[in-house]
């Protein structure tokens, strides 16, 4: 759970450190730049631990290929564009839907069938989804620049076609984005049991 938590926050910071590199330069470019710079780094430190693959683990390295294409090349982009378009927060609001997707695939792929704290977290985090998205007390103005009481500006967030366009194209990019993890994190799950975290990382 610590990991799991510590992963998360993790991750909740850099994308924060991610959305000027995004809104500058673009989303496929700041995307292409970290799966670049995290291989490179996870294969100097493989190299060092002086791992080399063998001859049965290729269809599991050919697996988290595929992973990481799906998780952090697809997904991780999806992601990106949900920041460029309503801002960091919204993003992770439904990024973070990535686990519900993952215990729901474990189920036809593992056999895993979600345990009844699963469900309640499935729950909660719909829940939380909801809720964020539906209070009618704040609104995104201009592609999630700031959050805006809807009071302030009624008229111009009503009228404005990107008020509607933006946070409902950030919304699906979100959850592709997640979908898309989701996957990926199912797909790494059995052959990260055969081969060491590190060199698979560098893989994927």
């Amino acid at each position: 759970m610590f990991f799991c938590l510590g992963a998360a926050c993790c991750w909740a910071i850099a994308v924060s450190l991610f959305r000027p590199g995004v809104e500058r330069h673009g989303a496929a470019a700041v995307n292409l730049f970290k799966c670049l710079l995290a291989a490179l780094c996870f294969a100097v430190v493989a190299w060092f631990m002086g791992w080399r693959p063998e001859a049965g683990q290729f269809e599991d390295l050919g697996l988290i290929a595929l992973s990481g294409l799906a998780g952090m090349g697809i997904g991780d982009l999806l992601l990106f564009l949900a920041v460029r378009l309503g801002g960091v927060q919204r993003a992770l609001v439904f990024f973070n839907t990535a686990p519900i997707f993952a215990v729901l695939m474990a189920y036809p792929v593992y056999g895993e069938l979600p345990r009844p704290m699963q469900v309640l977290g499935i729950v909660a985090v719909l829940g939380g989804v909801l809720l964020v998205e539906s209070d009618p007390r704040r609104k995104r103005v201009d592609a999630g620049e700031e959050l805006t009481l809807v009071s302030e500006q009624p008229a111009q967030a009503e009228s404005s076609p990107a008020s509607v366009y933006k946070p409902l194209a950030a919304a699906i990019a979100g959850v592709g984005g997640a979908l898309c993890q989701a996957l990926g994190i199912v797909l790494s799950y059995g052959p990260l049991q055969q081969i060491h975290v590190v060199p698979a990382s560098a893989v994927r």
